[in-house]
């Protein structure tokens, strides 16, 4: 069996360090970071305007229940790929910005009665249990509320901090990746809003064929 050189592993890490450090130092990476800030900010009012409407609010969730888990994951998936069109290194980022949006995470996402939990009432048929909530429906609230970033909504801050932690300045560098976070959802939900949108320009007997 070959001697590992761990000297030499050594090396690799620290030069690896070294080029990430860099990387989050340059002017592209402060640039980058205003304008995802911009992005952000625009997108949030654009959310804020829609969401506001009670109408446009309570037809969305509506059409977004009655989708089928078929078409609810063609819709996610074409919006990703807008988002990987339009946000700067996007594939660089999401996987550790916006787990959400991945694999099984993503299916999550489909679910019209959100899983139960310790915080769900005892009663299992009260009358006056609320009606469940999507849980794409939460993630609009979290994102109109601007809570998509708080530790007990965004478990993948600690992983997060973990994988910056070998940096210079990580708590820095966090912060502009909870900006990516950040533009990546709200532009994946105005992203399902835009094509919510011109579904219902489509006549009604296309529209029940979504629900099948």
């Amino acid at each position: 069996m070959k001697n590992i050189d761990l000297d030499e592993i050594d090396r690799l890490i620290e030069g690896r360090v070294t080029n990430i450090n860099s990387a989050y130092k340059s002017e592209e990476f402060k640039k980058s970071v205003e304008s995802w800030k911009e992005q952000r900010d625009s997108l949030r009012e654009s959310l804020l305007e829609f969401w506001q409407d009670n109408e446009e609010k309570i037809k969305f969730t509506g059409w977004w229940k009655s989708l089928s888990k078929q078409y609810k994951a063609a819709m996610a998936l074409t919006s990703i790929e807008d988002l990987k069109q339009s946000l700067d290194l996007y594939e660089n980022y999401a996987p550790i910005a916006s787990p959400e949006l991945f694999e099984e995470e993503l299916d999550f996402l489909f679910l019209n009665d959100t899983p139960k939990d310790f915080n769900d009432p005892i009663e299992e048929d009260s009358f006056f249990k609320p009606t469940p909530t999507p849980t794409l429906i939460k993630l609009v609230n979290n994102l109109v509320e601007s809570k998509e970033n708080d530790p007990k909504i965004f478990n993948g801050l600690n992983r997060m901090k973990l994988f910056f932690s070998d940096l210079d300045d990580p708590s820095s560098i966090v912060q502009s990746m909870l900006v990516v976070r950040s533009c990546i959802l709200l532009g994946f939900i105005v992203n399902i809003i835009v094509l919510f949108n011109s579904e219902l320009d489509k006549p009604e007997e296309d529209l029940n064929k979504l629900a099948i």
